[in-house]
């Protein structure tokens, strides 16, 4: 049941209401609850504020607030510049983000993105923290597989701002387009993305630095998308290699001539070396029944 007031209380009530407190100003100072603050300015006849006019005065106070707290510019601004958040600054100086900010945008420092910021945090971090961090993100996305349409529209994201991209993949692109093709980087198709692409001649090449087991995860992941390839009629060469030379580079030069003179050669997988060569035991355990055509 609602606490009863007085007449002289209602009286008070009314007096702060006038002067420009808000309603929650006034059940913290007088310790009632809403209803009862709100019943006895009803009573008195007042007519309450409307929600923008309590808005403007939230603002209002809000600004004022920011006028009188005494906080050291210099070095708050010299701290936002060496890395801390708006947010680590207000709890150290005992105020709100947006009074941290104000004071920042005076001295003419421009606020972070979400993104700079997220880039600095991770700077900060241990290798412990961005162990936690990364553990932590991987539990979240676990067992939450993302859709075909999802994956689809991540490949051809990556395929237009060109990320991804190595060193030797830079490579082999330079010397494709030096011997007369029109290669393409991170080229989308359907949910994959290839390393380097000769679209008229349908031929994808991946660029695969690191060991790879073919039972782990990134072996079944190339052999899903050399799978995906020869569905759609594409012909894939995987360079398994730490560095490529000019060996490799010659050999992908020669299959594809091989391939714009005979199209019946399509569809067809072809692991090598850095050095051109190629890796027997890989072909046959990467898909089963394919066929290499020798150089």
């Amino acid at each position: 049941m609602p606490r009863k007031v007085t007449h002289s209380q209602e009286i008070y009530i009314k007096e702060l209401y006038f002067m420009g407190k808000m309603q929650k100003e006034i059940c913290n100072e007088l310790g009632l609850g809403k209803k009862v603050v709100m019943n006895a300015l009803i009573r008195q006849g007042v007519q309450r504020r409307s929600k923008s006019e309590t808005a403007n005065k939230i603002k209002k106070v809000a600004a004022e607030c920011c006028q009188w707290v005494d906080l050291p510019e210099k070095v708050i601004c010299e701290r936002y510049n060496a890395g801390e958040s708006s947010y680590e600054l207000a709890n150290a100086f005992n105020t709100s983000e947006g009074v941290i900010r104000k004071r920042l945008r005076k001295n003419g420092i421009k606020i972070r993105t979400a993104s700079e910021s997220g880039i600095i945090r991770k700077s900060r971090m241990t290798t412990a923290e961005k162990f936690r961090h990364a553990q932590s993100t991987s539990q979240g996305l676990r067992g939450k597989p993302h859709s075909l349409e999802h994956r689809c529209a991540l490949a051809i994201s990556r395929e237009k701002n060109v990320t991804h991209v190595g060193k030797w993949e830079f490579f082999i692109f330079q010397k494709l387009i030096e011997a007369g093709f029109n290669p393409t980087q991170q080229k989308a198709l359907g949910p994959y993305n290839i390393d380097i692409s000769i679209d008229e001649l349908s031929v994808a090449v991946e660029v695969i630095t690191g060991a790879v087991s073919i039972g782990s995860e990134h072996g079944v992941r190339i052999r899903q998308k050399i799978e995906y390839l020869s569905k759609i009629g594409w012909s894939a060469v995987i360079i398994l290699a730490k560095s490529i030379d000019i060996g490799a580079t010659d050999y992908l030069i020669r299959l594809a001539n091989l391939f714009s003179r005979d199209k019946t050669s399509a569809c067809q997988y072809h692991v090598i070396r850095g050095d051109g060569k190629l890796s027997p035991a890989l072909n046959d355990k990467i898909v089963n029944g394919a066929g290499v055509i020798s150089s």
